[in-house]
C-alpha cells in the first residue's frame, strides 16, 4: 500500500517535504524588535506554514483513503471486519497532529487572535492564492482554457498589488487606495491579455 501511495502522490509528498524544510528554516529565526522587519518575517512564516498545512492535509486525506481501500480488500479477501478500524484511528491521529501543530504556531506569536490575523493577512492571502494555483493545476480537466487564464491572471494581479502595498507601507508609511482601484484591475487585464496572446501565439494551451 505504501509503495502504491508513494508512486501515486510522489509530487505532493515531495512538495510537502520541501515546504516543511522551509518552515523549519524560517521558524528558527527569532522575531526581531523592528516592527516592519517583524511583520515581514511573520508573513513569510505564515505563508509557508499555511502551504505546509494544506499539503499535509491533502496527503493525510489520500493516505486515510488508501487505508480504507486496503481495509476493504482485506475484509473481502479474509472475511474479517476490518473496515474503519485502522483508518479511523490513523485519521484521528493525523488530525490531532495538525491541530497541535497550529496550537504550537499560535503560541509563538503573543497577543490576541485578531492581532495575529491582522499581522499575517498578506501571508494568508498569498498562501490561499498559491493553493488555488496548485488546485487548478492538478484539476485541469475541471477547468476550461478560459477559466484557467482568468484564475492565473487574478492570482498574479493580487500578488503584485499586495507586494506593492506592502513595500509602500514599509517605505513611505502610508497606504494609497489606487493599488486596489487602479493597479489591481489594470494588472489583471494586462496579464489576462498577455496569457491569451501567448496561448494563441503558441497555438495551444498556455498552462
Amino acid at each position: 500500500m505504501l509503495k502504491e501511495f508513494w508512486e501515486k502522490h510522489k509530487i505532493l509528498i515531495e512538495f510537502s517535504g520541501f515546504t516543511a524544510g522551509l518552515c523549519a528554516l524560517f521558524l528558527n529565526i527569532s522575531l526581531p524588535q523592528d516592527k516592519d522587519a517583524k511583520l515581514a518575517l511573520v508573513n513569510i512564516q505564515i505563508f509557508w506554514l499555511l502551504l505546509l498545512t494544506i499539503g499535509l492535509t491533502v496527503i493525510f486525506f489520500y493516505f486515510v483513503k488508501a487505508m480504507i481501500a486496503a481495509e476493504k480488500r482485506i475484509e473481502k479477501q479474509y472475511d474479517v471486519p476490518a473496515t474503519w478500524t485502522m483508518s479511523l484511528t490513523v485519521g484521528l491521529i493525523l488530525l490531532w497532529i495538525i491541530l497541535n501543530f497550529w496550537v504550537y504556531v499560535l503560541s509563538i506569536y503573543p497577543g490576541e487572535f485578531g492581532q495575529f490575523l491582522s499581522m499575517t493577512l498578506p501571508g494568508i492571502i498569498y498562501a490561499t492564492l498559491a493553493a488555488l494555483l496548485i488546485f487548478v493545476a492538478k484539476r485541469k480537466n475541471r477547468f476550461t482554457w478560459f477559466s484557467q487564464i482568468i484564475v492565473d491572471s487574478f492570482v498574479v494581479a493580487v500578488m503584485i498589488t499586495l507586494a506593492g502595498v506592502y513595500i509602500q507601507q514599509s517605505i513611505l508609511k502610508y497606504f494609497y487606495h489606487y493599488w486596489f482601484f487602479l493597479v489591481l484591475p489594470a494588472s489583471f487585464l494586462f496579464f489576462f491579455a498577455l496569457f491569451i496572446g501567448l496561448s494563441i501565439y503558441r497555438k495551444r494551451k498556455l498552462f
